[in-house]
């Protein structure tokens, strides 16, 4: 299925293969850098396929085209014939690319998921796959914590309403939820996010422009560090953080850097990826299942983070809590 060049936009397009758009309505994009296998599966096509997500790549798709996606925990799935790191970087972008799958309905994630999971003998990262059951826990027992918006970044109040009504619902049904994020610096978070895309964009230029020194590189995994133990704790209280997976829903198609409009409000490409980015920094597992319509009847995604290393557990919950939602809905026309 399509791909943007090298993996990097928020749309699909590329020169050999053209555009590729959103069944939700042809004007619209579809998302990237997955955007060709979420179109795909929304449109019946295919049951599941298989993409990549290093700042949302699977997650942003999945909710602008109603379907479920899933970002493992780093270094859970080979990435073995995928994406390698450039040589004068190594490893700068293996800490950020997950594969991962998309399908209608999270039993199809479980699947992928426990096929493609584990180790191949070829990516040094992946430990063997984990082999315990994750029932479906019972809602009574799940610790939900849930955030319509992130401090400092722009999201549409059709998003951030249907997070919020998402947990009250998942409050009637009998779960703990509580509206609770981490107290630490997110915009500080997206900037380090930032500054790892950077290094490995420039590893692609020729001469190499401003390389990082081994100090600042080693710095900036300190930092990751730091966040990911803040999300850890967090995630010592609560079992699941119900939050967006993008600032808005499927937008016009448009030339790759024009801003987009969140409710009016022209709003800088690349914010987009903020909701969805933090979790590749911290290789935390993160999931997408639809949760509703907006205004325009474009579908709303919920993205569902977990601790690190329980992907099952994720899905299991995941699972759950999509029976609180419609579910997959066929878009118009299809």
């Amino acid at each position: 299925t399509n791909v943007p060049p090298r993996l990097r936009d928020l749309q699909t397009v590329n020169p050999i293969f053209g555009r590729t758009s959103n069944p939700w309505d042809v004007a619209r994009t579809p998302g990237g850098s997955s955007g060709g296998a979420a179109a795909a599966v929304a449109a019946g096509l295919v049951p599941l396929d298989i993409g990549s997500d290093a700042g949302g790549s699977i997650r942003v798709p999945a909710h602008l085209c109603g379907i479920c996606g899933f970002k493992p925990t780093q270094s859970t799935v080979p990435i073995t014939g995928s994406y390698a790191d450039p040589p004068d970087l190594p490893r700068s972008f293996r800490l950020l690319f997950d594969i991962g799958p998309l399908a209608r309905d999270v039993d199809d994630l479980i699947l992928a998921h426990r096929v493609i999971a584990g180790a191949d003998g070829q990516d040094t990262e992946v430990p063997p796959a984990a082999t315990d059951e994750a029932p479906e826990p019972p809602l009574s027992r799940l610790r939900v914590a849930f955030a319509p918006e992130f401090p400092g970044v722009p999201i549409a109040r059709d998003i951030a309403d249907a997070i919020t009504g998402f947990a009250g619902a998942i409050d009637v049904a009998g779960a703990k939820v509580g509206e609770a994020l981490p107290s630490h610096d997110f915009a500080a978070e997206r900037a380090l996010f930032s500054d790892f895309i950077t290094w490995y964009s420039q590893a692609f230029q020729a001469p190499l422009q401003d390389s990082p020194t081994l100090a600042t590189y080693l710095a900036a995994l300190n930092r990751r560090d730091d966040f990911i133990h803040a999300w850890e704790r967090f995630f010592g209280d609560w079992d699941v953080l119900v939050c967006p997976a993008m600032m808005c829903t499927a937008f016009k198609h448009r030339e790759t850097g024009t801003p987009i409009p969140v409710d009016g409000v022209e709003t800088p490409y690349w914010t987009a990826l903020s909701h969805a980015c933090r979790f590749n920094l911290t290789g935390h597992p993160a999931a997408v299942i639809p949760i509703g319509l907006d205004r325009d009847g474009l579908p709303i995604g919920a993205q569902l983070v977990g601790r690190r290393h329980c992907d099952l557990r994720l899905l299991a919950a995941a699972k759950a809590l999509a029976r609180l939602t419609d579910g997959y809905v066929r878009p118009p026309g299809i």
